[in-house]
C-alpha cells in the first residue's frame, strides 16, 4: 500500500532547502537518550512562524527511534495556514546522522531514506480568516483519496488570535496496515506512539503566528533570457509563453525527490494541456550554477519521458519567481503576466485545477 496523500504533500514542501542541506524545516529531530537514566522529557520546541510549541511527553524517553518534527510555518506563503507535521523515524541517532553526512554532500538517496522512512504521527494546522476545521479538511484534504479521507480524525484543539488550531490523524489501524511491511523491529514503539497521540497533543500551546510578509505574485509581469537545457541555446521568455493562452512553469531541482517522482505525471498533463492552448515548461534551479546537475536533469527527462522543453534559468530567477518550496509552479499568459498565486509543493491535481480554470477564462 502507499503512503497517505497527505504525507508525501507535506514532505515535498519540506524538501525545500538548499541542495546541500537535509529536508527544509525537517530541523527538529529529537532522540530517545541511550541512557535509561534520563528522567525529563526533551526541551519543548517552539514554532514561533506557526504560532505553535509542543512539549513531547516524558513517556518518549523511553521509545525507540526518532521524533521529527516537521514545517512549523505557512502551508503555502498568502494561504493563511500554518502546519506542524510531527512523524516518528524508524532510525536510530547513528544512521540519522549518517544520513545527514551523505545528504549534505548531496547524495540525493539520502533525502529518499530519510524522507521515506518518516511515518505520521499527528499533524498540527492553523487556519484564519473566519475558517473553520471544515474549511481546512476542503483544503488541505481536498485531494485524497476518500478512503484516506474516512480514516482522518480532525478536531479543533485551540486558538490565537484570527487562528483556529485543529490536530490531524489517521486511524491507528489504517496506518499500521499501510506501513506493515516496512516497520520491522519498530512496529511496536510506532503502534504505542500512535495510542499516545493524544499525551502528545496534551503538549501543544498555540500563540498568534508571526507570518511572514507576503506580496501577491498574481499580476506581475516577467521577461528572462535562458537557455534550453537539451540544445544548449539561447532562449527568451517572451518566445517560451507567446504561443499559448497559459503556461505552466513548473521551478524544481534535481535534488528533490518529489519533484522527480510528478515527471511522469506532468508530461502526461503537459500531452493533455497542448489540446487546449496551454503547455507546461520546467526552470532546473540548480543547473544555473552546476554541471553535474545539468547532465543529471537530462537523464531525469529521458528516464521520465520528458518532451516537454526545460530552462537553465538566469542568475535573477529568484527575484522573478520567488520560490519557498520545492516544487512551486507559476502560471503565465501569452506576455507573461502571472495570473494566479503558485502552488507550492508536488501536487499534480492543484496544477490541473488551477490550469484548467485559467484556460477557461
Amino acid at each position: 500500500m502507499r503512503k497517505p496523500l497527505l504525507t508525501f504533500i507535506l514532505t515535498g514542501l519540506l524538501l525545500a532547502a538548499l541542495p546541500s542541506g537535509l529536508p527544509a524545516r525537517a530541523a527538529e529531530t529529537t532522540a530517545a537518550p541511550e541512557s535509561a537514566e534520563a528522567e525529563s522529557a526533551p526541551e519543548p520546541r517552539e514554532f514561533p512562524e506557526a504560532g505553535i510549541t509542543l512539549a513531547p511527553p516524558a513517556s518518549w524517553m523511553d521509545t525507540d527511534g526518532l521524533l521529527s518534527l516537521n514545517g512549523g510555518r505557512e502551508l503555502q506563503p498568502g494561504s493563511g495556514i500554518v502546519y506542524l507535521e510531527v512523524d516518528y523515524l524508524p532510525l536510530t541517532r547513528e544512521e540519522y546522522s549518517e544520513a545527514q553526512e551523505r545528504a549534505q554532500s548531496g547524495d540525493q538517496s539520502a533525502y529518499e531514506e530519510i524522507a521515506g522512512a518518516a511515518l505520521p504521527l499527528f499533524y498540527v494546522f492553523g487556519i484564519n480568516g473566519g475558517r473553520s476545521a471544515e474549511d481546512l479538511t476542503d483544503i488541505v484534504f481536498a485531494g485524497s483519496p476518500e478512503e484516506e479521507r474516512d480514516a482522518l480524525q480532525i478536531r479543533e484543539t485551540g486558538s490565537a488570535g484570527d487562528f483556529v488550531f485543529c490536530t490531524a490523524a489517521y486511524d491507528a489501524d489504517y496506518i499500521t496496515e499501510i506501513f506493515a511491511d516496512t516497520l520491522g523491529i519498530y512496529a511496536s514503539p510506532y503502534a504505542a506512539l500512535l495510542e499516545e497521540r493524544e499525551v502528545f497533543e496534551s503538549g501543544l500551546t498555540y500563540s498568534e503566528p508571526e507570518l511572514e510578509a507576503y506580496t501577491p505574485a498574481a499580476g506581475n509581469t516577467i521577461q528572462f533570457e535562458g537557455t534550453d537545457l537539451l540544445t544548449g541555446e539561447p532562449v527568451t521568455s517572451e518566445e517560451l509563453f507567446a504561443d499559448h493562452k497559459v503556461t505552466m512553469i513548473n521551478l524544481w531541482a534535481t535534488w528533490c525527490i518529489w519533484c522527480v517522482k510528478e515527471m511522469p505525471d506532468l508530461e502526461a498533463l503537459s500531452k493533455s494541456f497542448e489540446e487546449k492552448d496551454g503547455q507546461i515548461i520546467g526552470i532546473v534551479l540548480d543547473t544555473l550554477t552546476d554541471e553535474a546537475a545539468a547532465r543529471e536533469a537530462v537523464s531525469i527527462m529521458k528516464e521520465a519521458g520528458v518532451t516537454f522543453r526545460m530552462i537553465v534559468p538566469p542568475e535573477n530567477i529568484a527575484d522573478l519567481l520567488p520560490v519557498s518550496a520545492y516544487p512551486t509552479t507559476y502560471f503565465v499568459d501569452s506576455s507573461g503576466t502571472i495570473l494566479d498565486e503558485p502552488v507550492v509543493g508536488a501536487n499534480v491535481r492543484a496544477y490541473s485545477l488551477t490550469m484548467e480554470s485559467l484556460l477557461n477564462r
